[in-house]
C-alpha cells in the first residue's frame, strides 16, 4: 500500500516519517524504506534519511505491512547446547544456519530449532527472535548466548552494549598481514551494492555506526594469514567488511572477494581448490568470556579450529603446495 503525507520544513525526512506514522513505523524501519528506494518525495526516490526542505515536500511510502506470521519449533535439527542453566545457554550455530526469520527464510532457522530444543527462551527484542541476545551472519559458525529469561535477555544486551563480553573470532585470510593491528572507523549499508556493508575511515553518512576492532597474527605466509579477532563492536558483516577494506578478505567469503580466481593463483591442485571450496566461510566466533548475568560468576567457552581450518594449514604451511 502507499501512505501519502507533507513532510513539514525543517524536519529531516525518517524523522518526519517516523513522527507521522508512528504504530507502522520504527526509526530503524523507516531508515531501511528509505535506503531500499521505496520513499517518493515529490515525485522522484530519495535515499537521503537525512533530506530537509525550506518548503513543505509531499512524501509517499510504500510499503506492505508484515503479514500474521506465527513461530514454530523444528525438531527435524538440533544444534550443540555446551553450557545450559535456569537463565541462559551456550550453543554452537553452525555454518548455513539463519539465526532467526525474516525475508526469504523458512522454519530453518536457529530460532525455530531453539523453540524444539531449549524449553524457555526470552522474550526477546522482537517476537519472532525469542533468546536472541546477539546474531552471527549465516555464515559464520561459533559460540552463541542465548537467553532464557527477560531479566538474563536485558542484562547481557546491556553486557554487550558496554563491550563488557569478550568475543573473539579466527579467520583465515587472503595474503600476508601484520602481527599485531587495530581498526576503528565506521560501518553503514554499501551505496550501491545493497547486500553489502562498507568499512570506512571516515563515515559517508550519519546512518554509519562505529566499528571497533583488532587483530593478531597467528600464522601468516605470502597466501595466507590466521587471524585471531577480537570484536569489540557488533556491527553487521563487521569483520568481513572491514578485512576487504584491508585487502585481506576472509577466505570464503563470495560476497567481499573474487573468492574463485584468488584460489587459481595458489597453485594448488583441482582436489585441494574443491576441497578449499566446499568449507565454505573460513570464519568462527571461537571465544566468548563474560559474567554471569545473574550470579556475577565468570564464563569462559573457546571452540577448537574446525577441521577445515587445519586443512589450509596443512596445505599452505606443513607441505606446502604439495
Amino acid at each position: 500500500m502507499d501512505l501519502e503525507f507533507t513532510l513539514h520544513p525543517d524536519t529531516r525526512l525518517d524523522a518526519g516519517i517516523a513522527m507521522e506514522y508512528p504504530e507502522q513505523f520504527s526509526r530503524t524501519l523507516v531508515q531501511k524504506l528509505i535506503k531500499n528506494g521505496n520513499v517518493i518525495v515529490n515525485g522522484k526516490v530519495c535515499e537521503k534519511a537525512s533530506l530537509k526542505s525550506e518548503i513543505p515536500l509531499t512524501v509517499i511510502i510504500h510499503y506492505d505491512p508484515p503479514q500474521e506470521y506465527t513461530l514454530k519449533g523444528n525438531n527435524e535439527f538440533s544444534v550443540p547446547v555446551l553450557y545450559e542453566d535456569d537463565h541462559l545457554a551456550i550453543i554452537h550455530k553452525p555454518s548455513g544456519m539463519t539465526v532467526h526469520p525474516g525475508a526469504g527464510t523458512k522454519e530453518d532457522t536457529l530460532v525455530h530449532i531453539l523453540l524444539s530444543q531449549i524449553e524457555n527462551l526470552s522474550d526477546g527484542s522482537d517476537i519472532h527472535r525469542p533468546g536472541i541476545v546477539h546474531r552471527l551472519d549465516r555464515e559464520t559458525e561459533g559460540l552463541m548466548i542465548i537467553a532464557k529469561t527477560n531479566q538474563a535477555h536485558f542484562i547481557l544486551a546491556e553486557a554487550f552494549a558496554q563491550r563488557k563480553i569478550i568475543k573473539e573470532y579466527h579467520a583465515w585470510v587472503w595474503d600476508q598481514t601484520e602481527s599485531f593491528k587495530e581498526i576503528s572507523g565506521f560501518i553503514g549499508r554499501h551505496p550501491k551494492e545493497r547486500k553489502k556493508m562498507l568499512f570506512e575511515f571516515s563515515p559517508l553518512d550519519d546512518t554509519y555506526k562505529t566499528a571497533v576492532m583488532n587483530y593478531e597474527t597467528v600464522d601468516s605466509n605470502d597466501y595466507f594469514s590466521l587471524l585471531k579477532i577480537n570484536l569489540q563492536t557488533g556491527r553487521t558483516h563487521q569483520i568481513r567488511a572491514t578485512l576487504a577494506k584491508l585487502n585481506h578478505p576472509v577466505l570464503g567469503d563470495l560476497v567481499y572477494s573474487n573468492f574463485s580466481r584468488k584460489l587459481e593463483k595458489t597453485g594448488i591442485n583441482a582436489e585441494q581448490k574443491q576441497n578449499i571450496i566446499i568449507g565454505g566461510l573460513y570464519l568462527i566466533a571461537s571465544h566468548l568470556k563474560f559474567k554471569h548475568p545473574i550470579t556475577n560468576i565468570e564464563l569462559d567457552f573457546k571452540l577448537p579450529l574446525p577441521e577445515k581450518f587445519l586443512y589450509i594449514k596443512s596445505i599452505f604451511f606443513n607441505t606446502r603446495n604439495n
